[in-house]
Protein backbone atom coordinates (compact mmCIF):
# COMPACT_ATOMS: atom_id res chain seq x y z
CA UNK A 1 0.00 0.00 0.00
CA UNK A 2 1.16 3.60 -0.63
CA UNK A 3 2.37 5.70 2.40
CA UNK A 4 0.51 9.29 2.26
CA UNK A 5 2.24 12.05 4.29
CA UNK A 6 1.45 15.69 5.71
CA UNK A 7 3.49 18.28 4.52
CA UNK A 8 5.05 18.26 8.18
CA UNK A 9 5.58 14.98 8.53
CA UNK A 10 8.07 15.53 5.42
CA UNK A 11 9.37 18.86 7.29
CA UNK A 12 10.29 17.01 9.85
CA UNK A 13 11.59 13.92 7.40
CA UNK A 14 13.85 16.67 5.57
CA UNK A 15 14.88 18.10 9.02
CA UNK A 16 16.07 14.63 10.19
CA UNK A 17 18.34 14.30 6.96
CA UNK A 18 19.67 17.78 7.52
CA UNK A 19 20.72 16.40 11.03
CA UNK A 20 22.12 13.27 9.76
CA UNK A 21 23.95 15.04 7.35
CA UNK A 22 25.84 17.20 10.34
CA UNK A 23 26.79 13.61 11.88
CA UNK A 24 24.04 13.47 14.52
CA UNK A 25 23.23 9.39 15.08
CA UNK A 26 19.74 8.60 14.36
CA UNK A 27 19.51 7.39 17.84
CA UNK A 28 20.01 11.28 19.50
CA UNK A 29 17.89 12.85 16.62
CA UNK A 30 14.72 10.18 17.93
CA UNK A 31 15.82 11.63 21.36
CA UNK A 32 16.09 15.03 20.20
CA UNK A 33 12.66 15.10 18.11
CA UNK A 34 10.58 13.08 21.60
CA UNK A 35 12.59 16.26 23.82
CA UNK A 36 10.47 18.80 21.55
CA UNK A 37 7.38 17.39 21.12
CA UNK A 38 7.38 16.70 24.84
CA UNK A 39 7.74 20.14 25.61
CA UNK A 40 4.83 20.76 23.51
CA UNK A 41 6.84 23.43 20.99
CA UNK A 42 6.38 23.16 17.42
CA UNK A 43 9.32 21.76 14.95
CA UNK A 44 8.54 24.64 12.75
CA UNK A 45 9.22 27.73 15.45
CA UNK A 46 12.29 25.84 16.92
CA UNK A 47 15.99 26.62 15.30
CA UNK A 48 18.49 23.60 15.88
CA UNK A 49 21.58 23.94 16.21
CA UNK A 50 24.27 20.86 16.67
CA UNK A 51 27.90 20.25 16.86
CA UNK A 52 27.65 16.67 15.02
CA UNK A 53 27.36 15.17 18.08
CA UNK A 54 24.23 16.67 20.25
CA UNK A 55 21.39 18.61 19.03
CA UNK A 56 20.35 21.35 20.45
CA UNK A 57 16.59 23.65 20.44
CA UNK A 58 17.21 27.17 20.58
CA UNK A 59 14.66 30.36 20.54
CA UNK A 60 16.97 33.26 20.06
CA UNK A 61 20.25 33.97 18.21
CA UNK A 62 21.72 35.49 22.01
CA UNK A 63 21.86 31.85 22.58
CA UNK A 64 23.62 30.76 19.40
CA UNK A 65 26.51 33.55 19.94
CA UNK A 66 26.66 32.19 23.43
CA UNK A 67 27.36 28.95 22.29
CA UNK A 68 29.64 30.00 19.45
CA UNK A 69 31.78 32.08 21.75
CA UNK A 70 32.71 28.88 23.79
CA UNK A 71 34.27 27.52 20.79
CA UNK A 72 32.18 24.67 19.58
CA UNK A 73 31.79 24.72 16.01
CA UNK A 74 27.98 24.33 15.62
CA UNK A 75 25.22 23.67 12.50
CA UNK A 76 22.36 25.85 13.01
CA UNK A 77 19.19 24.32 11.06
CA UNK A 78 16.35 26.68 10.33
CA UNK A 79 13.45 25.21 9.85
CA UNK A 80 11.45 27.54 8.43
CA UNK A 81 13.74 27.33 5.02
CA UNK A 82 12.73 24.00 4.87
CA UNK A 83 8.99 24.42 5.12
CA UNK A 84 9.27 26.98 2.26
CA UNK A 85 11.29 25.10 0.16
CA UNK A 86 8.66 22.60 0.18
CA UNK A 87 5.97 24.63 0.14
CA UNK A 88 7.79 25.62 -3.57
CA UNK A 89 7.72 22.16 -4.45
CA UNK A 90 4.67 21.49 -3.88
CA UNK A 91 3.20 24.58 -5.63
CA UNK A 92 5.15 23.60 -9.03
CA UNK A 93 3.34 20.35 -8.69
CA UNK A 94 0.32 20.04 -10.50
CA UNK A 95 -2.85 18.99 -8.53
CA UNK A 96 -3.54 15.62 -10.22
CA UNK A 97 -4.88 13.86 -7.06
CA UNK A 98 -8.60 13.73 -6.28
CA UNK A 99 -8.11 12.42 -2.86
CA UNK A 100 -6.16 14.83 -0.36
CA UNK A 101 -3.98 13.75 1.27
CA UNK A 102 -4.03 11.24 4.72
CA UNK A 103 -2.46 12.68 7.47
CA UNK A 104 -0.50 9.75 9.61
CA UNK A 105 2.09 10.48 12.49
CA UNK A 106 5.71 9.91 11.69
CA UNK A 107 7.00 6.58 13.33
CA UNK A 108 10.62 4.89 13.89
CA UNK A 109 10.26 3.52 9.99
CA UNK A 110 10.27 6.63 8.69
CA UNK A 111 12.75 8.00 10.45
CA UNK A 112 15.15 4.78 9.19
CA UNK A 113 14.18 5.26 5.76
CA UNK A 114 15.16 9.40 5.93
CA UNK A 115 18.65 8.08 7.24
CA UNK A 116 19.00 5.84 4.10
Amino acid sequence: SQRLYSFADIVQLRVIKRLLDTGVSLTKIRAAIEHIRDRGLDLRHVTLVSDGKTVYALNDEREVVDLLHQGQGVFAIAVDPVIDQLEGEVAELEPERADPPVSRPVDASDLDAANG
